[in-house]
């Protein structure tokens, strides 16, 4: 199983020490700024021989070829992102890396020159297509609920769909599954406070989890 260590109020000047030592030690590591200026460290550490479940029997390979999918290519594309530390630009600039995001949906021209534009599901696309796999090319989050087939158990980098009933009906959020406790789901994606991260969201509010057909 999976573990997360995670430490809040952090001063910045001993947060790059304590990633440091977290990567060091094989984690993941997310650093999210707090309101109070402080940090909070996520460290995940996965167990590779327990990956929640095996993928569908009937699903294929990013090359077509019929096989299961074993590995998770786009999640190992979003870790890359998530070293990046890709964040949304304060005032009037825009983040380059997150136009591109948003240029693997059908997103119009007005929309995907911002970086304020809702990238959560962009992201994903994104991540996506760098390995490979088609996405939905939509910025809408619950656009995946349709997107591959579901799975009824997560697995490590599927992808999640959750509602976010306090913005309307239509509204949602997606990332890849990382781990899970009894009342979260650890997501590592886009747009959680406005940067690329590790971050938990409620699992009462957990809509679906998908698996590229």
């Amino acid at each position: 199983m999976s573990t997360i260590e995670e430490e809040v109020d952090v001063p910045e000047e001993k947060i790059n020490g304590k990633a440091a030592i977290a990567k060091a030690s094989g984690g993941v590591v997310s650093i999210v700024r707090q309101d109070n200026g402080k940090f909070t460290l996520r460290a995940i550490f996965f167990d590779e021989t327990d990956d929640e479940v095996q993928p569908p029997a009937t699903g294929k390979n990013v090359t077509g070829t019929g096989e299961v999918i074993v590995d998770a290519p786009w999640f190992q594309k979003a870790l890359e992102e998530l070293e990046r530390d890709v964040r949304e630009i304060k005032g009037s600039g825009n983040n380059p890396r997150i136009l591109e995001y948003h240029r693997s949906t059908n997103l119009d021209a007005s929309a995907a020159s911002k970086d304020e534009t809702a990238w959560c599901s962009s992201f994903v696309n994104f991540c996506m297509q760098q390995a490979g796999v088609d996405g939905t090319k939509s910025a809408l989050a619950r656009s995946w609920l349709k997107w591959g087939q579901a799975l009824d158990k997560p697995r490590k980098g599927c992808v999640v769909v959750f509602e976010r009933p306090e913005a309307g009906p239509t509204a949602g959020h997606v990332g890849f599954f990382v781990a899970a406790d009894e009342t979260n789901i650890q997501i590592l994606g886009g747009n959680q406070g406005d940067r690329v991260c590790i971050k938990p969201q409620p699992k009462n509010r957990q809509l679906a989890y998908r698996w590229p057909d």
